[in-house]
């Protein structure tokens, strides 16, 4: 395949991944998280790892005995991940 052929998405990922002249900036959006977390250190401990890194915390839910509380957050927010504290 010569480099014509790629899509210009693929193209520039390629540029940016091996340092070339035409990398560009590829815009990305945030992972939406939600966190069903009950223990205060771990959930200190998350949202401190999570803060630096390219995600957005869209609920945050502790009461994890509450099921039907926590099904309705994750079908209002949609979020793309749930970190879940299972004890």
């Amino acid at each position: 395949m010569t480099r014509q052929e790629f899509p210009p998405n693929v193209l520039g990922l390629i540029d940016l991944l091996f340092g070339l002249p035409n990398a560009q900036a590829i815009a990305m959006y945030p992972i939406a998280i939600g966190l069903a977390i009950r223990n205060n250190v771990l959930l200190s401990e998350v949202t401190a790892t999570l803060r630096d890194l390219p995600f957005r915390v869209v609920f945050d839910h502790p009461e994890l005995e509450e099921r039907y509380g926590l099904l309705e957050r994750i079908e209002r927010t949609v979020p793309d991940v749930v970190l879940l504290e299972c004890t």
